[in-house]
């Protein structure tokens, strides 16, 4: 089973247990992704949830996605929104949306 299987299917049993987390929003620079390991690397100001539940300062942070779908299409160097949750235990990149320029 692949990483990303794995997270998958944990994410599965969480939705199944109606575990779920407030969501963040922001937007940040991609610096790097590995498709293979299900990460990306994002460059992103200070977020964090309405409920407190996650917070973290600006940073460039590697993210774990919740579904490899997350990253088709994304490319280092591009300015993104993206939500983030926590999930599995870690905060976890749920969508991605790319900013025209």
């Amino acid at each position: 089973m692949t990483n990303i299987e794995w997270l998958t299917k944990m994410e599965q049993i969480e939705l199944s247990r109606g575990v779920m987390a407030d969501h963040v929003h922001a937007q940040g620079t991609v610096h790097a992704i590995d498709p293979g390991d299900g990460t990306i690397t994002i460059l992103h100001p200070e977020i964090g949830s309405a409920d407190k539940s996650i917070w973290m300062p600006a940073m460039r942070m590697v993210f774990h996605v919740t579904r490899s779908e997350v990253l088709r299409g994304v490319r280092a160097g591009e300015v993104v929104r993206f939500e983030a949750a926590r999930r599995k235990g870690a905060v976890m990149v749920t969508r991605i949306t790319r900013i025209a320029r």
